[in-house]
């Protein structure tokens, strides 16, 4: 559960870039516990193309910051990332073969993309949805 936080951002391939640098540039290192990613499921369920999405996730943020400590999750979630392809996976995870069964081909194909937008949602306590403040400003 997330529902403590003050503030949780809603990341997937298409925004993912936006969401690691917005997570990057918004930390302070000196108090840094650490970041955590956390992902949606269904139902309370694991849900593989969410878990593909957290390791290229983790993938770019080591980039950037180089040697971290990974839990096991995150070690297993990047190495499955970067072995894999994101349209196959995405194809053949459970979200992706029931979005097939009703005709939606073009929704998977869509949401396997990266980077496809730099908007960054996150939800505030009580699960409203907002937009980037600096996204907000330009609206």
């Amino acid at each position: 559960k997330v529902s403590n936080n003050k503030k949780v951002i809603i990341g997937s391939m298409i925004n993912l870039d936006a969401v690691v640098n917005l997570v990057l540039n918004t930390l302070s290192v000196d108090s840094l516990d650490g970041i955590g990613i956390a992902c949606a499921g269904k139902e309370g369920n694991f849900v593989s193309d969410d878990f593909y999405c957290a390791g290229v996730m983790v993938s770019r943020l080591r980039d950037f910051l180089g040697d971290v400590e990974l839990n096991d999750a995150a070690l297993v979630a990047e190495s499955w990332a970067l072995k894999s392809d994101a349209f196959d996976v995405f194809l053949n995870s459970a979200s992706g073969k029931n979005a097939i069964i009703h005709g939606r081909y073009k929704d998977v194909e869509f949401c396997s993309k990266l980077n496809l937008f730099d908007i960054v949602p996150f939800a505030i306590d009580g699960g409203e949805v907002l937009l980037e403040d600096a996204l907000l400003e330009k609206i």
